[in-house]
């Protein structure tokens, strides 16, 4: 939730507090500009919100290519498998003559 600051007031406090009012309206208004930089918790909010669908899109993402990664190493192993049973064969075949 966003608070308003009473400006003039705040200026009006350091001038009584005995701080020159040029320098008072420096500083409030040095303060002003750090606090608009600064973030709110609804910015936080939202920030969290996109990291949150940013990181379901990067499961999801992750889970599909594990997937194909799965399949395209029990296509390669039974490849291999069959070519490997193919030159037992031979081999059998040569030896058994």
């Amino acid at each position: 939730m966003a608070t308003t600051v009473d400006t003039h007031r705040e200026v009006k406090n350091l001038v009584g507090a005995g701080m020159e009012e040029s320098h008072a309206e420096a500083v409030v208004g040095t303060v002003m500009a750090v606090r608009a930089g600064l973030a709110t918790k609804a910015d936080l909010d939202v920030l969290r919100t996109e990291w949150r669908a940013d990181l379901d899109l990067l499961r999801a993402e992750v889970r599909a290519d594990l997937r194909e990664l799965k399949l395209d190493l029990i296509k390669w192993l039974g490849g291999t498998t069959i070519a490997m049973a193919g030159i037992a064969v031979a081999a059998l075949s040569l030896i058994l003559g």
